[in-house]
């Protein structure tokens, strides 16, 4: 199904301001402007009408083969297919809504058979929507309603505050919506533990038991002295709305997915700052992790559009099937444990649209172990060293970039996938690590490119190349060692500028790939004052 895309509410991050893409202008249909202009769109689409993307292109089979390894187009498929078209709506009919209201200690309902109110606590029970107001100064709303319910909360400048568990706990729905109306400023969160209440280990500011879906056209902040800031135990979507996230731990949870199509969203975690033990699915949007332990971490991710930052004191991007995290002994948290067999899926609408029948679930589901991508194998290409990996790659899990922006600033792995690694667009910049235990690139299965931008500016130790068989050719330089803060610019042979951007952390080792590198051409890398001059052989040319 067709449907149009939510606009984020700011296109441009606070950090990173330095990177700057200088587009080749050899040929007039492609001509994308001067150079330390920031590319528009997506660079590898841009670029590929250049004459050395043609000549790399031409008559090349290998190239093919190896893009229907990356699994692109089936991560597209089933990123398009974990959003319903209710995800993306908005509205409401407030003359028709249950009004819920707050102040101090006590809370209000215009129904109080769909809304039950006793003392702080207001319990709906009904499907429809409620339009949230006021502040509670402890207290709890609770959504215990029929399993086929589907339920809109309309946050409508309200602040709502728990001592000892989660401000809202969906324990039981089908769905449910969370909007922020239009210009309002609301506040949600916890006074640092959590009490239990029934069989469930609530440990979130907004915890669901069941489907969760932000959305909105106002701000929303979250602030989890202890736990999580916002955790399904399904699957958690998010298609527009602004959000400010500050927990101890994990700042977005989504157990079987998360998917983000759209909205600006500031975390600032502990733990992970979205977290998954199935899929992650990036398709647009602006998302600014600026503390984390590791930046987004997943069974499988798919980044197809949308600008990401991330800074994390481990991997920025790390694809695994289990938990890069210590997991304790009878523990609840959300994002423990094996990937569920079971598939994620965004359907469902007040209509009753029958978006998770049975022949839905088998179209929607994300790749299960050894099916996709289709067709993957063959052996890594590893760093300037040859070194091998150290453990094999898990079957059905993987990272592919295929559009968006990604600023990685990391101590540990840029990006790190426990099974393969796949470029095919988008530009991607990775600053560290600056120990030699770790890698900017960091994969146990293959690591193909056959498009888009990539810098990455990291320690030399674990350093490691895309595979040799890649369609598109990369270098990796060692340049001894530079201090963070210093520019990075890469020359062709006739002294043209083809990509810069700034390295936030030291470094000794660079890798750069983009559609223009052209194998037996030299290419020169400045790096602060010092240059060096490489000629590309083959795919990959190492330093």
């Amino acid at each position: 199904m067709k449907r149009q895309m939510s606009t984020p509410l700011c296109r441009k991050l606070r950090h990173h301001r330095s990177y700057k893409f200088c587009a080749l202008a050899l040929s007039a249909a492609f001509l994308l402007g001067a150079c330390g202009q920031s590319v528009q769109g997506n660079v590898g689409m841009s670029a590929a009408g250049t004459e050395e993307a043609q000549a790399a292109e031409s008559g090349s089979t290998e190239q093919t083969n190896a893009a229907s390894r990356s699994g692109t187009a089936e991560g597209e498929r089933l990123a398009e297919a974990f959003f319903s078209e209710r995800d993306y709506r908005t509205e409401y009919d407030a003359s028709s809504a249950v009004k819920i209201s707050f102040e101090g200690s006590s809370a209000g309902s215009s129904d109080e058979k769909a809304a039950v109110v006793s003392g702080s606590t207001v319990t709906i029970t009904d499907e429809g929507c409620y339009i949230l107001s006021g502040n509670l100064t402890d207290g709890q709303l609770i959504i215990d309603a029929e399993k086929s319910d589907k339920i809109q909360l309309v946050l409508n400048g309200v602040t709502l505050y728990s001592e000892s568990s989660a401000a809202i706990y969906v324990k039981q729905a089908d769905k449910v919506f969370l909007t922020t109306a239009e210009g309002t400023e609301n506040t949600l969160s916890n006074g640092g533990s959590y009490t239990a209440i029934d069989e469930n280990a609530i440990d979130a500011v907004i915890f669901s038991k069941d489907d969760l879906t932000l959305n909105g056209e106002g701000k929303l902040t979250i602030r989890a002295e202890a736990g999580h800031g916002i955790v399904s135990k399904d699957s958690l979507a998010v298609t527009s709305g602004a959000y400010e996230i500050t927990a101890a731990e994990d700042g977005m949870s989504g157990k079987d997915g998360v998917g983000i199509a759209g909205g600006m969203i500031e975390i600032s975690a502990g733990d992970d700052g979205i977290h998954s033990d199935g899929a992650v699915y990036l398709i647009g949007g602006t998302i600014d992790i600026t503390e984390s332990e590791e930046g987004i971490e997943g069974a499988t991710i798919d980044v197809l559009d949308g600008e990401v930052s991330i800074v994390s004191r481990d991997d920025g991007m790390n694809a695994t099937n289990g938990t890069s995290r210590t997991v304790q002994e009878n523990a609840a948290a959300p994002g423990q444990g094996a990937r569920p067999s079971a598939p994620p899926t965004g359907g469902g609408d007040f209509a009753g649209r029958p978006s998770d029948s049975a022949e839905n679930e088998q179209d929607r589901r994300p790749p299960q172990n050894g099916e996709a991508p289709p067709e993957r194998g063959g052996s890594p290409g590893m760093g300037g060293q040859g070194q091998q990996p150290f453990s094999e790659a898990e079957e059905g899990v993987y990272i592919s970039i295929s559009g968006g922006t990604i600023r990685i600033a990391a101590s540990g792995d840029g990006i790190d996938s426990n099974g393969d690694l796949y470029v095919s667009g988008g530009e991607v910049y990775i600053s560290g690590p600056e120990n030699d235990g770790n890698g900017s690139l960091d994969y146990n299965g293959e690591g193909i490119i056959s498009g888009g931008v990539l810098g990455a500016a990291g320690s030399s130790g674990m350093a490691q190349r895309f595979s040799e068989d890649s369609p598109q050719r990369s270098l990796l330089i060692e340049t001894g060692e530079n201090p963070a803060g210093t520019e990075l610019t890469l020359y062709d042979s006739t002294g043209r500028e083809l990509l810069r951007w700034t390295a936030e952390k030291a470094y000794s080792c660079v890798i750069v790939s983009l559609p223009s590198l052209t194998e037996g051409e030299s290419y020169t890398l400045k790096s602060g004052d010092s240059e060096k001059t490489i000629v590309l052989d083959g795919s990959a040319s190492t330093r």
